[in-house]
Order: structure tokens, then sequence, then C-alpha cells
């Protein structure tokens, strides 16, 4: 049986202010230095987020990445956070990811579930 992407969508929760807030904030972690992370103490107490088991941080110098992964008990999700572009060595991984991924990464308009 195929099911489309929008049937799937369909069946999520509606949206929430509280929640997107809480993401936003899980998305900016990923920026802070992997110390910080680690610990997870922040100087900006904005950044404090409940109920969150980090189970692990991502960091590579080379490529100047950085990101963590960790269990939000209070939505029951998995949260996988990376840092976007923030600097020229972001812009050459990105481009040589894209030259090399870009025909290997096919997303079908529908999902076998």
């Amino acid at each position: 049986m195929k099911t489309s992407l929008l049937q799937v969508i369909s069946t999520l929760s509606p949206y929430s202010d509280a929640i997107a807030r809480r993401y936003v904030v899980l998305s900016a972690i990923a920026y802070a230095p992997s110390d910080q992370i680690w610990n997870w103490t922040f100087p900006n107490v904005n950044c404090s987020v409940s109920d969150f088991d980090l189970v692990g941080v991502y960091n590579d110098s080379k490529a100047s990445s950085n990101g963590f992964l960790g269990v939000d008990h209070k939505h029951s999700s998995i949260i996988a956070s990376f840092q976007g572009t923030a600097d020229l060595t972001n812009w050459i991984t990105d481009l040589s990811t894209w030259i090399r991924y870009n025909y290997e990464c096919v997303i079908e308009r529908q999902i076998q579930l």
C-alpha cells in the first residue's frame, strides 16, 4: 500500500507555537561550542531545555561542523541538530557534498508504509 506524504502529514499533531519555540532553541544549541553542549550549560538562560537527554555530540573541526543527538522526553522525539553553514569552510563542505551526492539522493513522491 502506498501512502502519500500529504496523508502522513495530515496524521501529525497540529502546529504548536510552544513546540516550535522549543525546537528553535534545540536548533540554535548546535552552534554552541562542543564543551557547552556536552555540559548542557549555556551562557544564555533562554537556551535551557528541560526533559532532554543528550546522547552524543558531533564535532569535526576540519569541516567546521558541529551537532548533537538527544531524546526529547517531553514530546517523545529523537532530535538530531546540526549547525548550518556558518563560514567559508562550511560552504566548501556543502558544495563538495552537493557535487558528490546530487544524483544519488532521489526523493520519491510517495512512500511505502
